[in-house]
């Protein structure tokens, strides 16, 4: 981390898609909205539902609830049981993997980084990894007097900083090794990783807590708090996290961010379709 600086109820078809007619616009079409209103209450049903909670909690039509049913499951979007009930199929979970494909996850964790921010009062990074360095996707600046000297794009070694520690921890122990190999023990302060045994023992507690810490290893004074985010296949793929001055993670107030960093990260991971590590 770089050197900081300073400065001065029930729902309606109509209420479960599309929201109002005012955010809908002229352009909305009844049978699309009562459609997508099927699919989300089908969601929030396990183990699936019948038609007749349809009808009863969309109010809608037996006629019109039964041909929706039937031209969704046509379509392959939901299926029917054996006994009756409708469930989402894995098609409507492609769906969302290609929107968050296309939609990037910068800008799926943009408004938690946020709201990180605001729950800490402290500077958020969002980063990424390549190879033996971690690169930063997106920074929040706090709202404090004091700045730190990252941006998007800036690169860093993995084991001098917290979210490259959050990363490198959950991948394999081949993986480590070869990382391991590249990367320079002698870089950062007297604080940090000097060693392939050190780091994989560091790695361990990363696990062991679910989040990484940088206790002045890059930077005196400066300390950074970090935990991982996971795709769909449990993979890790980024992480998120705070920086601050030293005397603000500690004691009951690193625990306390580390617990709000935590819930933050695994937020984002929800919403990547993450059930957690391999």
């Amino acid at each position: 981390m770089a050197t900081p600086t300073t400065r001065s109820g029930t729902n309606t078809p109509d209420s479960s898609a599309g929201g109002s007619k005012e955010k809908r616009g002229k352009y909305a079409t009844p049978a699309v909205a009562k459609a997508f209103a099927v699919l989300e209450f089908i969601s929030r049903r396990e183990p699936g539902t019948r038609m007749v909670d349809v009808v009863e909690h969309l109010q809608l039509p037996k006629s019109s609830a039964f041909v929706l049913l039937t031209c969704l499951d046509q379509l392959g979007y939901i299926a029917r049981d054996g006994e009756g009930r409708y469930r989402l199929t894995s098609r409507m979970f492609e769906l969302g993997m290609r929107a968050m494909r296309d939609l990037g996850i910068a800008e799926i964790a943009a408004p938690h980084l946020e709201e990180l921010r605001d729950a800490t009062g402290m500077t958020v990074h969002l980063a990424g990894r390549d190879e033996a360095s971690v690169v930063y996707q997106r920074k929040v600046d706090g709202p404090g007097f004091v700045r730190f000297d990252t941006y998007v794009g800036k690169r860093a070694p993995l084991h001098l900083t917290a979210v490259g520690k959050a990363i490198v921890a959950y991948l394999p122990d081949r993986e480590v090794d070869r990382i391991g190999q590249e990367l320079d023990f002698t870089a950062g302060s007297d604080k940090s990783i000097k060693s392939i045994p050190a780091l994989k023992a560091a790695l361990k507690k990363v696990r062991a807590n679910a989040y990484a810490l940088d206790d002045e290893e890059e930077e005196p004074g400066v300390r950074c708090v970090a935990a991982p985010i996971f795709n769909h296949r449990g993979d890790v793929v980024a992480s998120a996290g705070v920086v601050s001055l030293s005397h603000d993670l500690r004691g009951n107030g690193l625990k306390r961010v580390a617990a709000t960093v935590i819930e933050t990260a695994r937020t984002i991971s929800a919403e990547l379709g993450s059930l957690g590590p391999r």
